[in-house]
């Protein structure tokens, strides 16, 4: 699939994207402003406490919008899988819950690069020099199991399976058959990323100018930086997604039949 194409799917979905960056930046930065408004001082009273508390929170909504996208990603494969080119609706609970089983499945998958890493960790400690030599396998590896966790998504989506998530010899095989592929989605996400940063830069630049930040004015130039940053964030992963859901995979007849069966 071409850049082009890449870049064009996401545009044409525009009103949705706008939809959920509007709302989460509403929730979010209205947290912020209501901190602000009550002035909390840490060292008098319960402020310590509400600070606490108001940090719990924000920190909540923002691993709860990230949940919520894996579930919401892992229903556009689904979509653009089935040749549907546009978003599908918003199911904000259902896909908080599917987002939920993808983000336990991460863990699940993450616990053998935390071993490896606690085998390497020591031994940089000990020697810089054979620390640098070792220090790219924990890499690779995180590399390699994320690739099985996108084969994951990919087969949840296919076949609304969440116990796809978990067939980890199935998922590790295509990745491997298809290592190529997934080395290139490197490459594809620094040049989509390098595209819309430039026009992250852009749009803020322009901000900048028409508005001219003062005192007054502050807070709406900080809800509207944040509506294009949250923006930005979704066109680039909207463009992975379409990536990954236009991407045909290689899979053996025997592993394929393992699959079906």
């Amino acid at each position: 699939m071409s850049i082009k194409q890449a870049i064009w799917y996401p545009i044409r979905n525009l009103r949705r994207i706008f939809i959920i960056s509007l709302g989460f930046t509403i929730i979010v930065t209205g947290l912020f402003e209501f901190a602000i408004y009550l002035d909390i001082n840490v060292d008098e009273g319960n402020g310590f406490f509400i600070a606490i508390v108001i940090v719990l929170i924000f920190s909540a909504l923002i691993f709860g919008f990230i949940l919520f996208s894996l579930g919401y990603g892992m229903r556009m494969i689904r979509y653009i899988q089935q040749g549907d080119n546009r978003m599908p609706s918003i199911e904000p609970i259902r896909d908080l819950g599917r987002g939920i089983m993808i983000g336990f499945a991460g863990f699940i998958t993450s616990l053998p690069l935390l071993f490896v890493s606690l085998i390497i960790v020591p031994i940089m400690n000990q020697s810089i020099t054979l620390g640098i030599l070792l220090v790219g396998i924990p890499v690779v590896f995180g590399l390699y199991l994320l690739c099985g966790l996108i084969v994951g998504i990919k087969q949840y989506a296919k076949y609304s399976k969440a116990s796809c998530l978990f067939d980890v010899a199935f998922n590790f095989e295509v990745v491997h058959k298809n290592r190529l592929e997934y080395i290139g989605l490197i490459g594809y996400y620094i040049i989509i990323s390098s595209i819309y940063i430039l026009l992250w830069s852009s749009i803020q630049t322009l901000i900048n100018i028409m508005f001219h930040p003062t005192a007054q004015n502050e807070s709406t130039i900080l809800m509207i930086a944040s509506i294009f940053m949250a923006g930005v964030f979704y066109l680039v992963y909207i463009s992975i997604l379409h990536r990954l859901a236009v991407q045909c995979d290689d899979v053996s007849e025997k592993t394929k039949l393992k699959r079906t069966a």
